[in-house]
């Protein structure tokens, strides 16, 4: 999984990659030239991803930062869960999480992708693999909607009031008079 995933990411965050690791180098070499860091910095702040301050681990994976690096409850994949593009991989993955896990919903589906990876546009990409699962559209079949029928001529018409009225004989109504639990 982890060689999939490092492939998948070099496919598509080969930029930022690039970049991140230009930066690790420039800030681990003696000669630390301040205007070439600026720079990285600079044109890693236009990549989208940014936002997320992912870094590389020591297997070589970007991962997502953030400020639960001090948590002792949590694990290191669920502080910092593995960054994934939208492609067919993680179609796949988020495909085989869904089957797994008894075919899920859409809000469980995303707390249990949450746990180990963070996916770009993960929403879109849970609702497209429900929405798409036979499975899922068997189980929950979409029943037909009536049709509302026509309106009687004497609700469309225009007459004085009251020249066409009905009487309900369906009996007499339970009214409450208070709001206690002997209210009679």
């Amino acid at each position: 999984l982890l060689t999939i995933v490092r492939i998948v990411q070099g496919l598509h965050f080969a930029d930022y990659i690039s970049s991140l690791k230009q930066v690790q180098e420039l800030i681990h070499s003696e000669s630390k030239d301040s205007a070439k860091l600026e720079l990285l910095n600079r044109t890693m702040r236009k990549i989208s991803i940014h936002q997320l301050s992912p870094f590389l681990d020591a297997h070589g994976i970007l991962r997502v930062g953030g400020r639960l690096s001090q948590s002792r409850i949590l694990t290191f994949e669920q502080k910092h869960q593995i960054l994934l593009p939208s492609c067919r991989f993680t179609n796949l993955l988020l495909r085989s999480i869904h089957e797994k896990h008894l075919h899920v919903g859409q809000a469980t589906m995303m707390s249990l992708v949450r746990d180990k990876f963070w996916i770009v546009r993960a929403k879109s990409d849970i609702r497209k693999v429900v929405h798409d699962c036979i499975v899922c559209f068997r189980a929950k079949p979409t029943s037909v909607q009536q049709y509302m029928g026509s309106l009687p001529a004497d609700r469309v018409n225009i007459a004085p009031p009251f020249s066409s009225v009905a009487v309900d004989y369906a009996g007499f109504y339970v009214i409450k008079s208070g709001l206690t639990r002997n209210a009679p």
